[in-house]
């Protein structure tokens, strides 16, 4: 993750965190994060929210609808699967509408689950819109490609492995990443374990990460 994607990941967190009062924090372009512990927290939180959207959200264009299951084309050019069942509430308007409503064409926003594979979006809620939000759209790809929340499942030498929300799991390169506490205290890779709940930012390849940032929350000072 080059220097341009780790500040714009922060920078979105920056607005995030822009109606907040009392809340400020500041980073070195091309350095480490740098804040106070209460700050940095609460920057880590908002990653952590805007990290869950992109793991629970598609937005798109749905290509065929199929006995309730929707192929969407997303704005990056990847097609994903969204299911739906008899629970999924599906809005337009701010108004209740049906599952017939959705057809070749609509623009959509699916919230949901991922199925083990995580191939299969399974919908609890779909929302039918007028045209995609391309910021939206673009922040839920951007974390999607650069933020795993999961847990630590095995430990060797500077390689992890997390088992993500999502059940997916990543081999994670630690070797030049800069690990933190629950604190936001700056701690040592020999301070994970197996077990703990982590956040790790950096690039994604497939199920490959190349680590730069590693957030232990189970790590309390």
């Amino acid at each position: 993750m080059n220097n341009t994607i780790r500040n714009t990941l922060v920078g979105l967190a920056t607005v995030a965190l822009s109606i907040a009062p009392a809340v400020s924090f500041a980073h070195e372009t091309g350095g480490d994060i740098k804040a106070n512990i209460k700050s940095h927290a609460e920057v880590n939180h908002s990653i952590r929210g805007w990290g869950k959207y992109a793991r629970n959200a598609v937005e798109g264009t749905v290509n065929t609808v199929v006995n309730g299951v929707l192929t969407v084309s997303k704005s990056n050019g990847t097609n994903v699967t969204v299911q739906t069942n008899a629970d999924t509430a599906v809005k337009k308007d701010g108004q209740s509408v049906t599952i017939a409503d959705i057809t070749a064409g609509v623009k959509i926003v699916a919230k949901g689950t991922w199925d083990s594979t995580h191939s299969v979006l399974m919908a609890t809620k779909i929302t039918i819109v007028n045209k995609l939000h391309p910021v939206r759209q673009w922040m839920a790809d951007l974390f999607a490609a650069h933020v795993v929340v999961g847990n630590v499942t095995v430990i060797n030498g500077n390689t992890i492995t997390v088992k993500s929300e999502n059940g997916s799991v990543y081999t994670v390169n630690a070797a030049s990443a800069n690990v933190y506490s629950k604190s936001q205290t700056q701690v040592t890779l020999s301070d994970v374990k197996i077990g703990d709940k982590v956040q790790v930012m950096g690039d994604i390849s497939g199920t490959s990460v190349s680590a730069q940032i590693i957030h232990d929350f189970s790590i309390s000072d």
